[in-house]
């Protein structure tokens, strides 16, 4: 065993598969924005515990209320 969990067998192949475009995208959005990546719930939570609620927010101004 080489660190400290054993690898799956087919470890390269898991490893160099292809992530799926919608994946990607939110990974490189969060990436980008550094913002937490996980489930709604989880992002929110770290991104309070973290002091990263402008980076889970959306961009720009806010909309006014007509």
């Amino acid at each position: 065993m080489r660190g400290p969990a054993p690898r799956p067998e087919p470890w390269l192949r898991f490893v160099n598969r292809e992530e799926e475009a919608e994946l990607l995208a939110r990974l490189r959005e969060c990436v980008n924005r550094g913002a937490p990546f996980g489930n709604p719930t989880w992002r929110e939570n770290a991104a309070r515990k973290l002091g990263l609620e402008s980076a889970i927010r959306p961009r720009g101004r806010p909309r006014k209320d007509a």
